[in-house]
Parts: structure tokens; C-alpha cells; sequence
């Protein structure tokens, strides 16, 4: 038995301001997320459940640009599968981040934004 379709689709879309606002808080989240890592190297809380935490809202956030989140996704996710990042030197981890970051600034750019952080999130 087929399941019938739903009347309405719940239809979700942000502004360019708020896509801008997001890619930004996005932009912050990677360094947090390398300074989480540092920070674990050094003794200190595992960065995972950030790490999760980020690729979660990311994926989620992918269908709202269009997919044009997708090259961040697996740039952080190669990190990410099965504590990579752990193993991984320093280097390589840092250029997959500020890799990740300069694709968000081409977003921002895209969209019509300054890729200079504000002060929201």
C-alpha cells in the first residue's frame, strides 16, 4: 500500500542576510572546531561531540544553499570518520579547515555578503 503524498510541504528558506549571518557563525564554528582540537592534543576535551555536533547542522543546512555546502561536509567529514582528525598532523588538519573556510567565503562573497565576521552568534 502506498503512502499517500502530504497535501502541503513544509517549504523553508532564509533571506541572503540570513544565509550570510549563518555562513559566518559557520565560519567562527571552524576555528572553534580547531582550537577544540588543538585543545584535545593537548590534554584537554575531546573536540567529537562538536565535531558531530557541526557536521550535523551542516547537513541540514546543505538543502537551504542549494547543496553548495556539500564540499565543506566531506572536507570536515574526511577528518571527522572514525577520529581521523586524532591521527592526522596538525597541518593537514589545518588546511582542510581553512580549506572549508575559504569556501564559506566564496559563499559569502556569492551571495553578496563581506566575509568579515559580525557580531551575531
Amino acid at each position: 500500500k502506498e503512502t499517500p503524498a502530504l497535501e502541503s510541504e513544509v517549504k523553508i528558506s532564509l533571506t541572503d542576510e540570513e544565509k550570510v549571518e549563518y555562513l559566518k557563525y559557520v565560519r567562527k564554528q571552524l576555528v572553534k572546531l580547531l582550537t577544540l582540537i588543538e585543545s584535545e592534543r593537548d590534554g584537554g576535551t575531546s573536540a567529537e561531540m562538536f565535531f558531530g555536533g557541526l557536521l550535523f547542522d551542516l547537513g541540514s543546512a546543505d538543502w537551504l544553499y542549494g547543496n553548495r555546502l556539500s564540499l565543506v561536509i566531506v572536507k570536515l567529514h574526511g577528518l571527522y570518520l572514525e577520529g581521523a582528525y586524532r591521527s592526522l598532523d596538525h597541518k593537514t588538519i589545518k588546511n582542510k579547515i581553512f580549506e572549508s573556510r575559504g569556501v564559506i567565503d566564496g559563499l559569502i562573497k556569492e551571495i553578496g555578503g563581506s566575509s568579515t565576521p559580525s557580531n551575531r552568534g
